[in-house]
């Protein structure tokens, strides 16, 4: 384990460095993977994939059963990608002590009233909450954060429940929104206009500006003070 830079004053680049001179071929692969999951999931990757294939899913089959499909759709991409993000997190931050160090801090700042929160003393309510909040990989973050275990043994159980929870939260989402649009479909007056937006929505592109601007706006909130 490589270690770790002062923690408040660490930055990502640091952190790149730090673990890139102390690693192993291994090692080198676990920080690029991480690398490539921390741009994807907490950058626009994730939200692009999952909005755009559950408005292409509706913009094609535009009734009361693309809908439901929207639901199974979401569900599935989200878990997906909770699944394998949970899952490289268990691995990769145990050996990446820098990395992790900032995406906890990171992480914290963001959501500082998630400090100290241990998966398993929660309820299935607050499990919900806390995982179609942040994702399975900030939940594995905070797990290591509070009980001090690694590896995918520790914390498989925790990103299989809160990769479940996240996918029912997003085609849940997904189902009741195309279901307003559906609706929508039903008056004349608003039938085109719901039809522009779901066309337009099921492009990549605007989503993708969206969510790396809200990405860019949380990165520079949560900076570490100047010293």
């Amino acid at each position: 384990m490589t270690t770790p830079e002062p923690a408040e004053r660490l930055t990502l680049r640091k952190a790149i460095a730090a673990d890139a001179r102390a690693a192993d071929f291994w090692r080198t692969m676990a920080l690029i993977i991480v690398l490539v999951l921390l741009f994807f999931e907490w950058g626009a990757g994730n939200e692009t994939m999952l909005v755009t294939a559950m408005a292409s899913t509706y913009d094609s089959t535009p009734n009361w059963a693309g809908v439901g499909l929207v639901f199974v759709v979401g569900f599935a991409v989200a878990g997906a990608i909770q699944l394998v993000a949970g899952l490289i997190s268990s691995i990769g931050y145990g050996a990446l002590t820098n990395i992790t160090t900032v995406a906890r801090n990171f992480l914290l700042r963001m959501r500082p009233d998630l400090k100290g929160t241990n998966w398993r003393t929660l309820g299935w309510g607050p499990r919900f909450f806390v995982a179609f909040a942040i994702g399975a990989s900030a939940v594995v973050l905070l797990q290591q954060t509070a009980t001090d275990e690694t590896g995918w043994r520790a914390h498989w159980r925790v990103v299989l429940q809160s990769a479940t929870l996240t996918a029912f939260g997003a085609g849940t989402v997904g189902a009741l929104l195309t279901g307003v649009a559906q609706i929508g479909r039903m008056f004349p007056a608003t039938e085109p206009a719901v039809n522009a937006f779901v066309s337009f929505s099921s492009s990549p592109l605007p989503w993708f500006v969206l969510f790396t601007g809200i990405a860019v706006v949380a990165w520079y909130r949560s900076r570490p003070d100047p010293a």
